[in-house]
């Protein structure tokens, strides 16, 4: 373990960061792999090498694998200008690696590809998919991790290979969850439509635990993993887990799903004016009005004897004192 080194592409994002950290104190040399453009103070100072690249400069791709053993793979796309753009990005981006790696570490120990639920699509009854459950992508952000899958699996043969899907994910330094916290701390937080809401959730450190557990797992050579929470979270529950991370009364309102449809009708009618991705597609209201996003971590259980410890009530606690420490909130 002392003597493997790992490569962490998207290193610099917020489930990057906790790879980082938790591969290094595995004892294992984590590396980071950065666009030139990226910000990486944060990551010289805490005493990581980083090494730059862009997965359209095979050059430097290859140069970023020297001496490399494990390759963990989180760079990608989440917001973006149309399907065409997060398939470039994304299964591209994936392609283009995987083609450096076999041209300059054929002998890698093993490729984790982290991909998404979002890949296999919400749950169309309460009961959490598993693994084997055929893929029904909803958005085009997921049918593009999905083709980053098929993209790695095609090279199976020649490289051992892993895939995690993490549901949502939530934790320090995560801004996506810090919009709930803002809402939560007036004392609200709404939801579009009524009907049930389940989710999957795992805290951002216990993904980055999962993911360099099933890097490091013979066991996981050749298979697909969900990582989170054992069991889903209902509205009701996160509701409860702000009040309680932040001390004070928390209400949940129901909103018209009309709002947020129209919200993203605008945001993309202003992001192809701007022609920048916009922040709000109607594809992701209709992920706002899904039911069930689930899934079932047995086997990761099962085959590497990963679970997470860390729950929705603890984690949140822990993120709201993340954000007060770092100023985020007051």
């Amino acid at each position: 373990m002392t003597d493997t080194r790992v490569l962490v592409t998207g290193a610099t994002g917020f489930i990057g960061s906790h790879v980082m950290d938790v591969v290094g104190e595995s004892g294992a040399t984590p590396v980071a792999l950065a666009r030139p453009t990226s910000r990486v103070d944060s990551l010289r100072e805490g005493g990581f090498e980083v090494r730059t690249a862009t997965f359209e400069d095979d050059a430097a791709l290859d140069a970023a694998l020297d001496g490399i053993d494990v390759v963990i793979h989180l760079a990608g796309a989440v917001r973006a200008i149309g399907e065409a753009e997060y398939h470039r990005v994304n299964a591209g981006g994936t392609e283009r690696l995987l083609g450096a790696v076999a041209r300059c570490r054929p002998d890698l120990s093993r490729f984790v590809l982290v991909s998404s639920l979002a890949a296999a699509g919400p749950s169309p009854t309460p009961t959490p998919i598993d693994e084997d459950a055929e893929p029904h992508p909803a958005t085009a952000y997921g049918r593009s991790k999905l083709a980053a899958e098929h993209v790695t699996r095609a090279v199976a043969d020649r490289i051992p290979i892993s895939i995690v899907r993490p549901p949502a994910v939530y934790g320090p330094r995560d801004r996506g969850i810090f919009t709930f916290f803002q809402c939560a701390r007036r004392g609200v937080l709404p939801r579009f439509g009524r009907g049930p809401r389940e989710y999957s959730m795992v805290h951002g450190r216990e993904l980055a635990r999962g993911i360099q557990a099933i890097a490091m797992s013979p066991a996981a050579v050749g298979k697909t993993y969900f990582v989170c929470d054992p069991k889903p979270y209902r509205w009701s529950d996160l509701v409860d887990g702000f009040a309680e991370a932040l001390g004070r009364r928390v209400r949940s309102i129901t909103l018209p799903p009309s709002l947020p449809r129209a919200i993203g009708s605008l945001s993309e009618w202003t992001a192809r004016r701007r022609g920048v991705p916009p922040f709000l597609t109607r594809e992701k209201v209709a992920d706002l009005v899904t039911p069930y996003w689930t899934c079932d971590p047995s086997r990761v259980a099962a085959d590497v004897g990963f679970t997470p410890t860390l729950t929705i009530p603890e984690g949140l606690v822990e993120t709201a004192r993340w954000y007060r420490d770092h100023g985020w909130l007051p």
